[in-house]
């Protein structure tokens, strides 16, 4: 049969788990060797929309997680098909589109994820289908169809809610077929409902549980519904933080 790369996250819910994750805001390979190293985690979350990685840094970062079977998600910079392939090509088996006000959008989303007839993503020969090669793909005791529809199950497609305009249009971005969970930003919700800098006001609070509440009274999914995750920086800093304070030391932030 054809060779399909399976998805962590897809996999843990099928066992009634979360997928456990590490998200990353630069590259490093490194980083993400010791995650695989460690065991226990199911996925790596690449934040394309304020992280620095370029298409050299998504091939090593996928090739490393490949290489210690670890799901690669990202969140993308836009919705364009473009860019959207641009990671799925890749490796990456999991998109966050950013910014989904409209159902238009979530239904432009999700069709740049997926190969016809659910969606128009285009076929590729990058790292994500092994460069193309029919042997790797195991195209000799599989068609290209399997392999399309195969992928098809396995990406996962995640509209990030974080407007009032998308929690005005929620019913009808909740409507579109194809997105198989949402997400909130709360930083930019709060900026959009005039309460900039405050993502923990009452108000701002309110309208995110609304998000959920509706989300699963429509019966999808949340995004945190299917995995949780934690930051690489995270990580490092607070290891930092306890190391510096177990031996003496204070904690002096500096400014350039």
């Amino acid at each position: 049969m054809a060779y399909i790369r399976k998805n962590n996250i897809r996999s843990a819910n099928k066992a009634g788990k979360k997928g456990i994750g590490v998200a990353f805001s630069w590259p490093t390979i490194e980083g993400v060797e010791i995650i695989g190293l460690l065991g226990g985690f199911t996925h790596i979350y690449l934040d394309g929309e304020h992280g620095a990685f370029g298409p050299n840094e998504i091939d090593d970062m996928c090739r490393m997680a490949d290489a210690h079977n670890l799901t690669v998600i990202a969140r993308v910079p836009t919705i364009d098909s473009w860019m959207i392939n641009y990671y799925l090509d890749r490796g990456v088996l999991g998109i966050i589109g950013p910014h989904i006000d409209t159902p238009e959008e979530a239904k432009k989303l999700a069709d740049a994820c997926r190969y016809t007839p659910e969606g128009h993503r285009s076929y590729g020969s990058g790292r994500g289908l092994f460069h193309g090669d029919n042997d790797l793909l195991g195209e000799e005791n599989g068609t290209r169809i399997d392999i399309m529809s195969g992928f098809n199950e396995e990406v996962l497609v995640i509209a990030q809610l974080e407007t009032k305009t998308a929690f005005d249009n929620l019913d009808d971005i909740l409507s579109v077929p194809g997105i198989d969970a949402y997400t909130g930003g709360p930083n930019d919700l709060a900026q959009s409902l005039g309460l900039t800098g405050q993502p923990d006001h009452p108000d701002s609070l309110a309208v995110s549980s609304e998000i959920v509440e509706r989300v699963h009274a429509a019966n999808k999914k949340s995004a945190s519904d299917l995995y949780t995750d934690t930051s690489f920086h995270s990580f490092i800093r607070d290891g930092a933080k306890s190391f510096i304070k177990s031996n003496g030391g204070n904690i002096s932030p500096k400014r350039n």
